[in-house]
């Protein structure tokens, strides 16, 4: 073992680990640093610096780190399919982006899973993984109860707060973009958090110290599934307990013993109990589970208080609203998320909505429940005269008559010089706003998309991420949403890359699980190295599970998390035959 000259690139190597794996969670929207044409984000410079110290300490080490590692066949495959079908993909530049990306994960598979030996990396990077993970948790938990303290400091991470439901329920999503996104990484982080706690507990030398890191390690682990519960992601309701379930059955049948299958049949019983208390006292939650209706959490009362009279169709006018909060949820003023009053001319009785250019006006002040505020809005009023309805209305996110609230409705009769009111038979819901947000496509369109775009190009598909900017062409009058892709990551590999890219997906998720059983089935192996095996293997199983309704690897975090998990199921394979070498050399001796 040397220990003069390369003690520093050493540290170095496992320094940039540590910052690659804490970077996973601290991908921002917009880069950080320029050189020329270049722009990088936190995670790229983060991958660039790890890169660097491999290089360095590859030059003290020679040619040991080109030494084959148990996964290095199965990586390379799986790179290299998703270049050939970039190289043939219609959009070309765009799908060699996206290998590039890939790249990144690779030379983060292949630093991972050669870090110095002497430092004991598997436990040092799965000591790191399970950190990050309950911090970034705690973030998350944070933000459901407390979001107006986080919001500025979220922002650079995130385009906006994500809701749900008929009006303005908040899914937490912590540093990640989307909350489907953060539930993704935190179930495939959790079972490394609990089996790493598990080896420190295996450490402890009295039975204190032992309950004490117990707890410890539940507590570690309730975090993140409480953070994944407030994702309210659905498909994460289920697939969380389904592998801490699989997670306690291979403890059991592994024979890693009674304390391991029990923890993990807690913290997947822990998860269901807080869903099911979570519906019973929670309207947000029985909502999004289907077991409740809505609550109205925001509702107002207009009327209107004054408006200028005299003037000439297309000119401005100014009009004062009073608005009283009758909701559950305090309206927040210009420095929060503001309320806007929001306005629409509609011709009347046509109720044809004109195209006048729209002013808003934010609320002066913070307004709760029962409280008002006064609102003067500056209104440009259509061209031509005639008879209309002009609607006023509040806005957070979305219009308030989005959730069945009454706008307010003033009847105009507009002349060259002036406007008067006159009186309708309509009533104020009349007049909602008839034009919400559009639903997001049905994940069974995009299958059957994914499937059309593959029969088209059945070898080598459309090319490495092009399936979300083109499933259009395959599902006929919906809107384009590049944050979509099949939501399946085998519908997926079909799309985008073809009957190659689908085996090579295989091969590497297959090459990854067997060897993780092998490690944590070997009842002689050691017990750090069948423990944070037991947990990667979960991990995958997550991946993949939940990788049945979602696709992940476009968000950089979570494709580099899943490469940097596979880096140190190869330190693992190393671990065990230096274990079973030592193992025979002192019966030899």
């Amino acid at each position: 073992m040397r220990t003069g000259s390369d003690a520093l690139p050493a540290k170095l190597v496992i320094l940039g680990a540590a910052v690659v794996t804490i970077a996973t969670t601290l991908e921002v929207l917009r880069p950080v640093f320029t050189l020329g044409p270049l722009a990088f984000t936190t995670t790229e410079l983060a991958v660039g610096f790890f890169i660097l110290t491999v290089v360095v300490w590859g030059i003290s080490r020679g040619r040991e780190l080109l030494q084959r590692r148990a996964l290095d066949l199965a990586v390379a495959v799986f790179l290299a399919s998703n270049y050939l079908s970039a190289v043939f993909s219609e959009e070309r530049p765009s799908a060699l982006k996206f290998s590039l990306r890939l790249t990144y994960g690779a030379l983060v598979y292949f630093g991972i899973s050669r870090l110095p030996r002497r430092y004991r990396p598997h436990l040092f990077v799965a000591g790191t993984v399970a950190a990050v993970a309950v911090a970034v948790s705690l973030v998350g938990v944070t933000e459901n109860f407390l979001l107006s303290l986080l919001k500025t400091a979220l922002s650079p991470f995130r385009e906006r707060v994500i809701t749900f439901g008929a009006y303005y329920n908040v899914r937490v999503s912590s540093t990640f973009p989307f909350p489907t996104i953060y539930a993704f990484y935190l179930e495939m982080l959790t079972p490394v958090v609990l089996t790493f706690g598990l080896w420190l507990l295996s450490t402890a030398g009295n039975l204190k110290r032992r309950r004490l890191l117990l707890a410890a390690t539940l507590a570690c682990v309730f975090v993140p599934l409480a953070a994944i519960a407030y994702t309210y992601t659905r498909s994460a309701f289920l697939a969380a307990p389904a592998t801490l379930l699989i997670g306690s059955a291979l403890a059991l049948l592994f024979g890693l013993g009674r304390r391991v299958y029990l923890s993990f049949a807690a913290a997947a019983v822990f998860f269901v109990m807080l869903v099911a208390v979570s519906a019973v006292f929670s309207n947000t939650m029985a909502f999004r589970l289907g077991l409740a209706e809505q609550e109205q959490r925001f509702d107002a009362e207009y009327s209107l208080t004054r408006i200028t009279q005299s003037f000439a169709p297309g000119e401005p006018i100014t009009a004062e609203v009073h608005v009283t909060n009758q909701g559950s949820e305090t309206w927040e003023g210009p420095e929060g998320e503001p309320a806007l009053l929001i306005y629409r001319w509609l011709s009347y009785p046509e109720m044809v909505k004109q195209d006048v250019e729209l002013v808003v006006a934010p609320i002066p002040h913070e307004v709760r429940p029962g409280q008002s505020a006064d609102i003067t809005a500056e209104v440009m009023t259509p061209q031509r005269q005639g008879k209309y309805v002009l609607v006023f209305e509040l806005f957070i996110d979305s219009p308030f008559s989005h959730s069945a609230v009454e706008p307010l409705a003033v009847p105009v009769d507009l002349k060259q010089t002036g406007l008067s009111t006159f009186e309708i038979p309509e009533a104020p819901s009349t007049f909602f706003d008839r034009e919400p947000a559009p639903m997001s496509t049905p994940r069974r369109l995009l299958w059957r998309a994914s499937l059309e775009a593959w029969k088209d190009n059945p070898i080598l598909g459309l090319g490495p991420d092009q399936f979300r900017k083109r499933y259009v062409e395959y599902i006929p009058g919906v809107e384009l949403d590049p944050r979509l892709g099949a939501h399946n990551i085998f519908l997926d590999a079909m799309a985008n890359t073809g009957l190659v890219g689908l085996a090579a997906l295989i091969y590497l998720l297959a090459s990854v699980i067997l060897l993780l059983v092998k490690l944590a089935r070997e009842r002689t192996g050691a017990c750090d190295v069948r423990l944070i095996s037991l947990g990667l293997l979960i991990s995958m199983i997550a991946y993949v599970g939940h990788g049945m309704l979602e696709y992940p690897l476009w968000q950089t975090g979570v494709m580099l998390m899943w490469f940097i998990l596979m880096g140190v199921a190869s330190i693992l394979q190393d671990e065990a035959a230096s274990n079973r070498e030592r193992r025979l050399n002192r019966r030899l001796s």
